[in-house]
């Protein structure tokens, strides 16, 4: 299976459950570091990959295909929360792009990639994990609000 957001957090709190009954883990995210303190705690695997460019999406699933030959489940857990007025924020549209790429875009392409791999199985899973702001939007971060509504209705 794999996981995507850095293996901190919710990310890393997955991992450990998940690697306890001798699961094969693979860990997915942009930060070396924090990759290899997962790897240390929780005995994942890890890619240091960004979901939300194509190629490195599609590298992670021919690694995944290469050394497993299939795929279980994939956990879309990336995420990041950005609170800022947009009146006020100079790069605001830069801010904006990357929320709803890392949020919504990179978690559904990913998802849509990895079905070749995921349909090999008689029970594979897809999981986006969301967050209560998608029921009630938040007026400091309507952008994540958005992001985890839309996740939330396609799952």
């Amino acid at each position: 299976m794999i996981i995507t957001g850095d293996g901190s957090g919710i990310g890393l709190k997955l991992a450990l459950q998940l690697v306890a009954p001798g699961n094969t883990v693979i860990i997915c995210g942009r930060d070396a570091s924090k990759l290899a303190e997962a790897v240390h705690l929780a005995g994942a695997q890890a890619v240091t990959r960004d979901v939300t460019v194509a190629e490195d999406q599609d590298r992670i699933l021919s690694d995944i295909q290469a050394q497993h030959g299939r795929l279980d489940l994939r956990i879309g857990n990336a995420g990041i929360f950005l609170a800022y007025d947009f009146r006020n924020v100079p790069d605001r549209l830069q801010r904006i792009e990357r929320e709803i790429a890392i949020n919504a875009t990179a978690p559904l392409t990913l998802a849509r990639r990895a079905l070749p791999l995921l349909e090999k199985n008689a029970r594979p899973g897809i999981v986006f994990v969301g967050s209560a702001v998608a029921f009630v939007a938040s007026p400091a971060t309507p952008v994540y609000s958005g992001t985890r509504a839309l996740i939330h209705h396609c799952a």
